[in-house]
């Protein structure tokens, strides 16, 4: 039977495990806290969030847990491919023994500490991945400045040490414009040191 609001799937269940991802943190605090769904569960209840929303909402959500209801924390990183096939990597944070055959139905548990410090290594790798992502846009930006095909650019690209950051990029369909806005282009070397044999006194007034 489908309930009609989160509160009303867990009151009275049967169920010792409650699973949820909401898209944000106002989103997470709304299901636990405005829908009186932290309230319902019942001691001894375990429950997982694979939200990504940070360390201080886990703390937040933990702070109003019922006595005896444990948090975990469980961000994960991949996409809908790879949850399709079992193999995210899960981000769990608090007490994972009780639920580890659960996480591991989703792919490979990395235990990472206590309550929120899944939550805090999502947002670590998530920094990383958007840095590498920027720097294949600049990549890609200086090679159409040196009149490099995209396409040979990214396979490339691709082959190299940069391959993670190019293969999120391509499988999340993120677009590179062109040109990069980050960077004017082609890029011109800082005039030479005064100790260099090159070095002239400036004419500028």
């Amino acid at each position: 039977m489908r309930a009609s609001t989160p509160a009303e799937a867990v009151a009275d269940a049967d169920v010792d495990l409650v699973f949820t991802m909401p898209a944000d943190p106002a989103a997470a605090l709304a299901v636990a806290v405005a829908d009186t769904t932290i309230p319902a569960l019942r001691p001894g209840a375990h429950w997982i969030d694979s939200s990504t929303v940070g360390p201080d909402t886990v703390r937040e959500l933990a702070r109003r847990l019922p006595e005896g209801v444990t948090l975990v924390d469980a961000p994960v990183m991949g996409s809908v491919d790879r949850a399709t096939t079992g193999d995210l990597l899960v981000l769990a944070g608090g007490g994972t023994t009780p639920v580890a055959g659960v996480l591991d139905r989703l792919g490979t548990a990395t235990a990472c500490g206590g309550p929120g410090s899944g939550a805090a290594l999502k947002l670590v790798l998530i920094n990383a991945v958007i840095g590498g992502v920027a720097l294949i846009g600049e990549a890609l930006n200086l090679a159409d400045s040196l009149g490099l095909p995209r396409d040979l650019a990214l396979r490339t690209l691709g082959a190299g040490p940069l391959a993670g950051a190019v293969g999120r990029a391509t499988a999340t369909g993120v677009h590179f414009p062109s040109p990069w806005p980050l960077r004017t282009w082609p890029w011109r070397p800082p005039p030479p040191r005064r100790n260099s044999p090159s070095w002239k006194p400036s004419t500028r007034p």
